[in-house]
């Protein structure tokens, strides 16, 4: 499986920004990314909504470090 980087680009002066200066921000970014194209790629029939789940627990990580 081929990674991907999210093309998130933030507004405001390099240094200045907050979070969008945190390495661990931005591969929270590309975890977020690679879980939705996982998700993608799961069975149409999977029993469980697991593409649902896997997705919004991606998303979160992105918002607990923002809070």
């Amino acid at each position: 499986m081929q990674f991907k980087r999210a093309n998130y680009q933030s507004p405001g002066t390099p240094g200045n920004r907050g979070l969008d200066d945190l390495e661990f921000y931005k591969l929270a970014l590309d975890v977020v990314v690679n879980a939705h194209e996982l998700a993608r790629n799961l069975p149409s029939e999977e029993k469980y909504d697991m593409a649902v789940q896997i997705r919004r627990s991606s998303k979160s990580i992105s918002a607990n470090i923002g809070e």
